[in-house]
């Protein structure tokens, strides 16, 4: 989830000097506008939302990360799978 989070803050904030943005497409904004690119990249950089993430999917529960702009909100979701438990013991060993 937070390779996601990197990558839709890079797609929603990109660095101003990106070689792959057109001149003069993208400019710096206050740090008081609402911006969920850097809403998103916070979150993934963020060891105690990692972990307040793992806790809830133990849990059992979805674990949701939202931000929004005045125009749009972005959403991941994570939730826990069920596997099927192993009922056999397999070892397996490397031969050279």
């Amino acid at each position: 989830m937070g390779g996601q989070a990197e990558r839709v803050a890079r797609a929603l904030d990109p660095d101003p000097g990106a070689s792959w943005l057109p001149s003069g497409c993208a400019h710096v904004i206050s740090p008081g506008t609402l911006n969920p690119g850097r809403g998103m990249r916070e979150w993934a950089r963020s060891l105690h939302a990692e972990e307040d993430a793992l806790v809830m999917l133990r849990e059992g529960c979805l674990y949701t990360l939202a931000t929004c702009d005045e125009t749009a909100c972005y959403a991941l979701t994570a939730g826990p799978l069920a596997l099927p438990a192993a009922t056999t013991f397999r070892a397996y060993q490397h031969v050279s």
